[in-house]
């Protein structure tokens, strides 16, 4: 039995081996671009039709890495999809606006996982071109952005253009990190915001601008934002510490102040002076740094800009990966085919067994996930034992844990054990309590597909004659 066993485990990690390499160059997310939409029943604008998704392409490929779909390829699925009526400034009447059942639709012909699409229109009231764009995640089924930019029809169209495609890379951005984020925000740099003033007035201003700054960095993307003070309680930083944090940035020592970051394993941060109704940014990472500063009393628009500029200059390229849809997901079924070996006084009589395994798990609430396993079986002659056939079904709690591609579920349940066993002695039904534990190992394939190893153990309780069972099971795995 052990060697069996053996022989299926090397069977799938060889195969979840291979499956792993064939598929490492394709990990990284496709992203169609579709030409966006001209609605302002205009030739003069069709320009934009090809120039906004080449911006976009442009913007992305400074702050991702992924692969962009064949631009004939993505126009081939689009014009299999009729849209619909568009709605936006300007009352156009013809052309038309793609849906989100459109965006699956061009997706799937595409092999898209990311698509990017849109329209635009002329509000000719006050001479301005209206850009909309969608961000459509085929996985999940689900719209992950929109961006709206209005700009007026001049010289200034090129720029907010740009502009535009800036925004977009922002929302998949904020997507990106939040498809990587773990419980313990591992994968999410830590920024600290930093005051410097010299008096009550000054501390009420940079408390006040600081504040503001954790708003405009949450907006842009998730994270851990704090103030120094909120970083002083959070890391325990004695008193003597913390004034000689203060002194560095009252002194605006930024190396040092940099360097006492580093103490503490911050290599990611946002270091922000405010003083003189000056805020003063330097925005560090691994081996790079960029400072940026404007007026307190600056507009809304102009310290978002400088932030951004500090923020970009400063920000590695992101794997934009396939979605896995982990969460999205929470509805398992493995299905396969078993063997298990009897132990102990009873099932040491019985032969091999062999059978079929149905399995489901759901995740109702965050650490609740029910199990619920189904297996039947036919035992092999051994000895006095012609023949055996039986099942069992088992109910309890479990876990998935999802890394990736793979996943861990641990269970155990308890529930009955039934069987007709013919021997030469004569036919036996069994009906017994019996309780068991197991786990599987899985590889997807796909957000949807995947194969499993399961190792499964089940006690049934008989005090005169109890059983034991060791099995394997090699499956196949659903996620809904």
């Amino acid at each position: 039995m052990r060697s069996l066993v053996r022989r299926i485990s090397l069977v799938f990690l060889l195969f979840a081996a291979g499956a792993a390499h064939a598929n490492e160059a394709n990990d990284l997310a496709r992203v169609g671009i579709v030409r966006f939409i001209n609605n302002t029943n205009s030739n003069d604008f069709g320009w934009v039709e090809k120039s906004l998704p080449d911006a976009i392409d442009l913007s992305m490929k400074a702050r991702f890495e992924y692969v962009r779909l064949d631009e004939a390829k993505v126009q081939a699925a689009a014009s299999q999809v009729t849209p619909g009526k568009p709605v936006g400034a300007g009352g156009a009447t013809d052309g038309g606006r793609y849906s989100k059942e459109d965006a699956a639709k061009i997706a799937k012909a595409s092999q898209a996982d990311i698509l990017i699409y849109g329209n635009f229109v002329a509000d000719r009231e006050n001479e301005e071109l209206v850009l909309y764009a969608t961000i459509f995640n085929a996985a999940s089924n689900k719209v992950i952005g929109q961006v709206e930019n209005r700009t007026p029809i001049n010289a200034r169209i090129f720029k907010n253009i740009d502009q535009m495609a800036s925004e977009i890379v922002s929302e998949i951005y904020r997507f990106a990190l939040q498809s990587t984020q773990t419980a313990s925000q591992k994968n999410l740099k830590l920024l600290v915001l930093v005051p410097s003033f010299e008096t009550d007035e000054e501390k009420t201003v940079a408390i006040r601008e600081l504040e503001h700054l954790k708003s405009e960095l949450a907006a842009r993307s998730p994270g851990r934002y704090l103030t120094i003070y909120e970083f002083f309680e959070a890391y325990h930083v004695t008193p003597a510490e913390q004034e000689l944090s203060l002194k560095y940035a009252r002194n605006r020592n930024r190396a040092k102040l940099q360097q006492w970051l580093e103490d503490y394993g911050i290599s990611n941060a946002m270091v922000v002076l405010v003083s003189e109704n000056k805020v003063n940014i330097t925005a560090i990472a691994a081996n790079k740094t960029a400072q940026v500063s404007y007026a307190v009393n600056a507009t809304p628009e102009e310290k978002s800009k400088q932030l951004a500029a500090a923020q970009d200059q400063v920000a590695a390229k992101v794997e934009l990966k396939k979605d896995s849809g982990q969460e999205l997901r929470p509805f398992f079924i493995y299905s396969g085919p078993l063997v298990t070996k009897g132990m102990l006084t009873s099932g040491d009589k019985l032969g091999l067994i062999t059978g079929f395994t149905l399995h489901a798990s759901y995740r109702l609430f965050r650490w609740f996930e029910p199990h619920l396993r189904f297996e039947g079986y036919y035992g092999l002659p051994k000895d006095n034992v012609s023949q055996m056939l039986g099942g069992s079904a088992l109910a309890g709690p479990g876990y998935t844990f999802n890394a990736g591609r793979f996943a861990v579920a641990p269970y155990v349940g308890a529930g009955v054990f039934v069987a007709q066993i013919t021997a030469v002695a004569g036919r036996f039904d069994v009906l017994l309590p019996s309780a068991g534990a197991g786990a599987y190992a899985t590889l997807f394939i796909s957000p949807r597909w995947g194969l499993a190893l399961n190792i499964h153990s089940q006690y049934v309780f008989d005090q005169v004659s109890p059983a034991l069972f060791f099995g394997a099971t090699l499956a196949s795995v659903f996620r809904f």
